[in-house]
């Protein structure tokens, strides 16, 4: 149940243009068109992305820290949950469209679990509840152990 609390939580940060990252980055500061977030619940590894311009890196790490930290005290609020649930059940949909998509999510079910839990993700996902992203939230997000990876473009 974790699993599917992390992904609404991540969606909720990051999946969307009315994320919190997007609404940060690119809306308030506008510092960043480029802004996400993922979840791989396979090696438990939570990343937020933002690509700024060099000058602006201090500015965005702090951003990143504060928005992570806000996340963490605050949580999220049922209106967040909606919309991210929402998105989540409509992009697996869209991917069960495409045989590839659907090949690659029955395999990765059967090889680190069972094919069937591949058939039970909306479901899980609309069961999740506020209370369960929130303690995800702040069970697997540190906002103060950040490794920031930076390259020069």
């Amino acid at each position: 149940r974790r699993r599917y609390a992390m992904e609404v939580a991540v969606a909720v940060l990051g999946k969307t243009l009315n994320s919190r990252l997007f609404s940060k980055f690119v809306d308030e500061l506008a510092i960043s068109r480029y802004v996400g977030a993922e979840y791989d619940s396979v090696e438990g590894a939570f990343t937020g992305f933002v690509a700024a311009s060099a000058k602006n890196i201090p500015v965005a790490r702090r951003a990143l820290q504060d928005l992570l930290a806000e996340l963490v005290q605050r949580g999220i609020n049922r209106d967040e949950l909606e919309i991210a649930k929402r998105f989540l059940v409509g992009c697996d949909i869209v991917q069960n469209e495409q045989n590839q998509k659907t090949a690659e999510k029955y395999a990765l079910a059967e090889l680190f679990g069972k094919a069937e839990d591949a058939e039970k993700y909306c479901t899980r996902i609309e069961s999740v509840t506020v209370d369960e992203v929130n303690e995800a939230a702040r069970d697997f997000i540190n906002a103060n152990k950040l490794l920031i990876l930076i390259t020069k473009g």
